[in-house]
């Protein structure tokens, strides 16, 4: 009887803890002090952006859903990474001056993708919430804030929104409308997984979070997908183009055309999203189509490396890779473990510049400048 009794007076206050329990307030203070801020100058050098940032991420936080798609974890209730950066508070500073003005933000709201517009009067972030992301845009002079968007941009890659050259409004990816519920897959599958081997010594990296089946992929073409619109300094949003798995979005300086790269089947199920089969096309601002510059397969065993962006010194131009020849595959091969040893392939191991003709040339025209990985040639392409 007294053992029971002992037991029974043990165990009793440990299974009436239901609740999360409060350190001392020593410990508090210490686990709760904020992290040093982050600074971001501002195009013009005037103005600092404080980013304010809490020590340690809240329970609500840590117990949201987590969806694990491609080497990606989200959250499939707002649509954006699980694990990407917040912040708390966002506070202008003056440089070289005394002026410190903290923006308007929403109590308690989560911040995050803060960007200067190129005239370094206003600053967009998103506001995350319980049922999405939103678009806000503070104003430099008063730091009064304003939501632009409801709570429907994708997240998924990361910053969803690029300022436009003259600061007139964004290019933002939405979440796909109409796209219905998730897709529930199958519980039996239909048939096999099948993966197929070129017969030759291939090592890998090894990745967390890839897809696993069928479903999988239904799921991440459901959450990754996106559709593009243009956000006005107003709130007015006009459609971009096709729906598609958007993986990235810039504009180009000039703010002419858009470079976009869209994933597409067939997905792997051995490398995380930026390894996937790719197109690389240049559009107008209406989303017409006026160049592919690439369709990059997916890699055999080895790494198919595309680097692409526009160039900040040059109206129009473009950043890519692609290998030269065959003796550059070779000599790239033998720098990338993992490559199958067949011949180069598009997109594979080597730096390309693409360029486009300046403004008001009767035609775009594009070259290639090409970087053999370091053996001191360029071959040039038009």
């Amino acid at each position: 009887m007294r053992l029971s009794a002992f037991l029974l007076l043990t165990v009793s206050p440990l299974a009436a803890q239901t609740q999360y329990q409060d350190p001392p307030p020593a410990i508090a203070r210490i686990l709760d002090a904020p992290l040093t801020p982050v600074a971001s100058v501002s195009p013009d050098r005037k103005w600092l952006l404080l980013i304010e940032r809490p020590s340690l991420p809240s329970i609500e936080e840590v117990a949201a859903p987590d969806l694990k798609l491609a080497g990606v974890r989200i959250n499939p209730a707002t649509n954006g990474s699980s694990r990407a950066f917040t912040a708390t508070g966002l506070v202008l500073r003056e440089i070289g001056g005394t002026v410190e003005r903290r923006i308007a933000t929403p109590a308690g709201a989560r911040l995050g993708d803060m960007s200067w517009s190129p005239a370094a009067d206003r600053v967009a972030f998103t506001v995350t919430g319980p049922a999405g992301i939103e678009l806000w845009l503070a104003d430099v002079a008063t730091g009064a804030a304003r939501r632009l968007t409801e709570g429907n941009l994708n997240g998924t890659f990361g910053d969803p929104c690029d300022w436009e050259p003259d600061a007139k409004g964004l290019v933002c990816a939405f979440k796909v409308q109409g796209r219905g519920a998730p897709p529930a897959g199958a519980t039996v599958p239909a048939g096999p997984v099948i993966q197929e081997s070129e017969g030759r010594s291939a090592p890998n990296r090894t990745y967390q979070d890839l897809l696993k089946d069928p479903a999988d992929e239904q799921l991440f073409e459901h959450y990754f997908s996106s559709e593009l619109r243009r956000v006005a300094l107003d709130g007015a949003t006009e459609p971009i183009g096709r729906p598609g798995v958007h993986s990235s979005v810039t504009v180009s300086p000039d703010g002419k055309y858009l470079l976009v790269t869209t994933l597409h089947r067939p997905f792997s199920y051995l490398v995380p999203h930026y390894r996937f089969p790719s197109r690389i096309e240049v559009w107008d601002r209406t989303g017409k189509v006026l160049e592919q510059l690439a369709d990059v397969p997916a890699p055999g065993g080895g790494a198919a490396l595309v680097r692409r962006g526009h160039r900040r010194t040059a109206p129009s131009s473009l950043a890519l890779g692609r290998p030269c020849d065959r003796r550059l595959g070779r000599s790239a091969r033998r720098r990338e473990p993992g490559n199958t040893g067949q011949g180069p392939r598009s997109g594979q191991n080597a730096r390309r510049a693409v360029h486009w003709s300046a403004p008001g040339s009767r035609r775009s025209r594009v070259s290639a400048l090409e970087d053999r990985m370091g053996s001191g040639g360029l071959c040039r392409r038009e």
